[in-house]
């Protein structure tokens, strides 16, 4: 099947080197030891012990500011397409939330949540703790990206404001 994000970014004609499920981003913050601690705490799924995004890429309009890309679809279900979810308006009339816009909002908080719980699982394995109010390895880590952009397909194929950005992209090189 083809991947329509790594397409763009590969024939953009820019140098934006993508990397595609980049195991292993966050290895070099743990050491080996609590690595092998955090791995027998976790017996959970592969993806809820460690942040794997789908695209890592240097975006050229920005100065080769790396990105991390995560990609997500919607497909037509209740929650996301009632007409009370569908009728979802800011204050003052402000515009509609597309369900795409609304599942890519929750994108980089949900990288910052599991990069906290990755933290807390190195904290009781022995990793020593930051100060208070200052970030543990993981979350320092993903904030050394420029971004997280969410890519988000709907299932007509709608997309997210970051897939028009990435379209732009692939559009400007041509």
């Amino acid at each position: 099947a083809s991947d329509p994000p790594r397409t763009f970014l590969l024939c953009s004609g820019h140098s934006t080197r993508p990397s595609m499920e980049v195991f292993g981003l966050f290895a070099s913050i743990v050491p080996v030891n609590a690595r092998l601690q955090v791995s027998s705490r976790f017996n959970q799924q592969h993806s809820q012990r460690h942040i794997v995004p789908d695209i890592v890429y240097s975006d050229p309009r920005c100065g080769g500011a790396r990105r991390l890309l995560e990609v997500k679809t919607l497909g037509h279900t209740v929650a996301e397409h009632t007409a009370a979810a569908l009728a979802q308006v800011g204050t003052r009339g402000a515009p509609r939330i597309r369900p795409v816009d609304r599942r890519a909002a929750k994108v980089g908080p949900e990288y910052v949540d599991h990069a906290r719980t990755i933290d807390s699982a190195l904290y009781a394995a022995g990793v020593p703790s930051p100060p208070a109010g200052a970030m543990g390895p993981a979350e320092q880590r993903l904030r050394s990206y420029d971004r997280i952009q969410p890519l988000v397909w709907g299932h007509l194929a709608c997309g997210s404001d970051d897939v028009h950005q990435l379209v732009d992209v692939a559009g400007d090189a041509i």
